[in-house]
């Protein structure tokens, strides 16, 4: 079965070597969740081909959750194919997608709603129990950006039972220095309309994007660590509106020195359940992000270590021994994924309890 893909964006068949399945989540305030279940394919010659290991693997289902104002295809744009790695070495992948992104809408088909940043924490908690229910067993959590303070935020809820390990990509809870904290005042200016659109303004930027020096290029990526073609197929087709109340909640919540969540709870009183749950954590983060540069993401460490934790941190970029610099999503789709992200990706959904 091929997955289904939104109006809005260009279709990307995956590879023939993997299969798609859609699953439909109920969350509250009446929205049907879209989530991706990807796993290799049934046909005799995958099967033949397939190792001990690989078959060990497929039992594990790896959960990857995009970012603010993206959706599914942060992990599967052609010639940067996340999902494809995983699914090769055997893996169970799930690409769900938080309301109002991608093929995720409510009960009268619309993509856009009133809402906040606790609504997707509740979708995030209807994937987590969905995916118990249907099998009996968790997931390894690897969240992109705004998909990464989500699962962290999850350590405050129940449904973090559900959660073999987590991984945080270009996250963090303090964003104090960030490239958002600089432009909170924009912020609250356009939180004054019913929603950023920020999927349109990609896709006309598209064309022409990474073929010169431009502002929201760094603001996305370094672009001498980015295929152009990638970097364009990714402005084509993972961006989405962003809501009024989200916009509100963005622009204080990234000036707050208590950290991003501390509106709910104070980040050091529920970080520690990690502890109590055996969850072991993972944080990546690049030297040239903007968005979450490498201070935001050591605050997180600290923060964690005073709560009892040890996560593993893992920094990117020319300083850390690597390639080339890395931005905010070429972390993902980066010219050297598969040979200095992707390890570290694999090691944090092997590690042990804590």
């Amino acid at each position: 079965m091929k997955p289904n893909t939104s109006d809005t964006d260009t279709a990307f068949e995956p590879s023939s070597t993997y299969e798609g399945k859609k699953h439909t989540i109920q969350s509250t305030g009446g929205w049907k969740l879209n989530m991706m279940e990807y796993t290799r394919s049934n046909d005799s010659k995958t099967r033949a081909v397939q190792t001990r290991q690989q078959s060990a693997n497929q039992r594990q289902a790896v959960l990857f959750l995009h970012g603010l104002a993206s959706n599914r295809h942060t992990f599967m744009i052609p010639g940067a194919d996340v999902v494809g790695h995983f699914v090769k070495l055997g893996y169970t992948v799930l690409t769900p997608e938080l309301r109002s992104h991608g093929l995720s809408k409510d009960d009268s088909g619309k993509l856009h709603g009133y809402f906040g940043v606790d609504d997707y924490i509740d979708d995030a908690r209807a994937i987590l129990r969905y995916w118990f229910e249907l099998t009996g067993e968790g997931v390894h959590w690897i969240g992109h950006s705004m998909g990464g303070i989500i699962g962290l935020s999850l350590l405050m809820h129940p449904e973090a039972e559900h959660i073999k390990t987590l991984t945080t990509v270009a996250s963090s809870l303090f964003y104090k220095g960030s490239a958002w904290a600089r432009i909170t005042p924009l912020l609250r200016v356009v939180g004054m309309l019913p929603s950023f659109p920020s999927g349109s303004l990609m896709r006309f930027l598209a064309p022409i994007g990474f073929r010169l020096p431009a502002a929201i290029d760094l603001f996305m990526a370094v672009s001498a660590n980015i295929d152009g073609n990638v970097g364009r197929h990714l402005y084509r087709v993972n961006f989405e509106p962003i809501v009024k109340n989200v916009l509100k909640q963005l622009g204080t919540a990234f000036t707050c020195k208590e950290g991003f969540l501390s509106h709910a709870k104070p980040v050091s009183s529920f970080l520690g359940k990690a502890k109590e749950l055996s969850i072991p954590v993972t944080l990546i983060g690049a030297d040239w992000d903007i968005q979450c540069p490498t201070p935001c993401v050591l605050k997180l460490a600290r923060a964690m270590e005073a709560a009892g934790v040890q996560p593993a941190v893992k920094l990117f970029g020319k300083r850390y021994g690597h390639a080339e610099d890395y931005g905010h999503f070429d972390l993902l789709i980066g010219k050297n994924f598969e040979k200095e992200v992707l390890p570290s990706l694999l090691e944090a959904v092997q590690a042990r309890g804590l």
